[in-house]
């Protein structure tokens, strides 16, 4: 209960942060992929811990948390309060002693990707799948074109049909959150620094592939006439699919404590 009393305190005080997170995901669907990561740490937090560790430390970085968070709301900035949320939620796990340090690094996972750095490689990046995509798909007899009505816009263009495409379609939002499951999966199956290293840059290296095979069936969907649907799809379903397909594959075998 007091855990809970506290952790109750904690979403009180970053509701703020939180609140326009959610807006955030409401207009920037792939930012959507660091729910895995809430609720991979939700999951931490309802395991029993074998042995808690409390250390007095944690409760200064919950101050200093709290502290950047409000500053950040103040000045009218609340996206720029998602570290401190991250670092009080870390904080909190050090205080308490559970979940585990090492476990409770997921919080900095919980903040999405800043959109700068989703959008780095962009447009280059996101053209060139769309590119090779068109290139899969022509001998289906499906003439994909990309096309740049404005230098600072994109569209995939199937005949009449036509979808937009965004900076982020280039799938580097899928190399964070690749990078987090290949960090908390090394964990639960306690591998030494230098595997969970080299798991994480393996992991992270699937993102462009993936993205491609999903920009692929994107433009699959809108050739068979249904624009939104591709758009919905292309948006939501890389990060939900990789997900789902590491916590099946990984979690039973690797959930050793």
């Amino acid at each position: 209960m007091r855990e809970l009393l506290l952790w109750g305190l904690l979403g009180l005080a970053a509701s703020p942060v939180l609140v326009d997170t959610v807006r955030h995901f409401a207009g920037t669907p792939w930012a959507s992929y660091c729910l895995v990561f809430w609720a991979l740490f939700v999951r931490e937090l309802l395991r029993k811990p074998v042995d808690v560790y409390p250390r007095g430390v944690g409760w200064l970085l919950v101050a200093a948390g709290i502290g950047i968070e409000l500053v950040m709301v103040q000045a009218g900035w609340p996206r720029m309060g998602r570290p401190g949320v991250a670092l009080a939620m870390l904080g909190m796990a050090l205080g308490l002693g559970h979940p585990r340090p090492v476990v409770a690094l997921l919080a900095l996972w919980a903040v999405p990707l800043p959109s700068f750095a989703a959008n780095l490689a962009s447009p280059g990046l996101e053209r060139l799948l769309f590119s090779l995509a068109g290139f899969v798909l022509a001998p289906l007899g499906i003439a994909l074109e990309v096309v740049l009505p404005h230098p600072d816009e994109t569209l995939a263009t199937v005949g009449s049909r036509e979808m937009p495409v965004f900076g982020a379609d280039g799938g580097l939002y899928l190399a964070a959150l690749l990078a987090g499951l290949a960090f908390y999966t090394a964990v639960r199956a306690q591998l030494r620094p230098i595997p969970l290293l080299r798991r994480m840059i393996a992991w992270a290296a699937l993102a462009l592939p993936i993205q491609l095979a999903a920009v692929i069936a994107a433009c699959a969907i809108l050739a068979a006439g249904w624009p939104e649907t591709a758009r919905l799809g292309l948006s939501y379903s890389p990060w939900i699919l990789t997900a789902l397909a590491v916590f099946a594959l990984q979690l039973p075998d690797g959930g050793k404590r």
